[in-house]
């Protein structure tokens, strides 16, 4: 590898038999963070699914490169696109993940869903699982399956917090939702779920 492009080490999580996208979010703001702490990843929207290891890169890929999910990461001196390719390298294990242990403190009501007990889990992965629930409560038919497809963030996720609540503001129905995260009663971004075949 080069100052151009990161390994990501990523593996499966639960059954699954792709890369999840909370993984590769949170992979790519451990590699942004190294040289800067206060740099955050802004917007990262996917493009398929992962199911090898990637590489995280700042030089825009070729054609023939596997394009996993483009993005921006913003810092003191501004932002920076990224892209995520595909690499030819086997994912790196295999990992338990109680996705339940998330979602069974939530309460939802209307449009909205909120947990006041933390997870041994990370936030974006809490912020995963609470929307694709709220999601299937919503809309519980759809071709395919409810999955994690952009988030925009107005700032690093907080690790120490006590309340996230996730609004949806958007739905065309069985195809994608707009949804508002909010940490502690201050919005910090939206994340997008689409549905899609894994």
């Amino acid at each position: 590898m080069n100052d151009e492009t990161a390994a990501l080490g990523l593996g499966f999580k639960g059954e699954r038999t792709y890369i999840q996208g909370g993984d590769i979010y949170n992979a790519i703001a451990t590699a942004i963070a190294i040289a800067d702490p206060t740099t955050f990843v802004e917007h990262l929207a996917f493009r398929q699914f992962a199911r090898r290891d990637c590489d995280l890169t700042w030089v825009k890929p070729d054609d023939g490169a596997v394009l996993i999910a483009q993005g921006r990461s913003r810092s003191k001196d501004g932002p920076r696109p990224f892209w995520v390719i595909q690499s030819q390298r086997d994912a790196v294990g295999r990992r338990p993940f109680d996705e339940d242990s998330i979602t069974d403190a939530a309460v939802s009501a209307g449009n909205e869903i909120w947990s006041q007990q933390r997870s041994a889990y990370t936030p974006i992965e809490e912020i995963i699982a609470l929307t694709k629930r709220l999601a299937y409560e919503l809309t519980p038919e759809v071709d395919g399956k409810w999955v994690f497809g952009q988030i925009d963030l107005e700032g690093p996720l907080p690790t120490a917090y006590e309340k996230i609540a996730i609004v949806q503001k958007n739905l065309i129905a069985g195809r994608f939702s707009v949804n508002e995260i909010t940490i502690d009663e201050t919005e910090v971004g939206n994340i997008r779920f689409i549905t899609g075949a894994p």
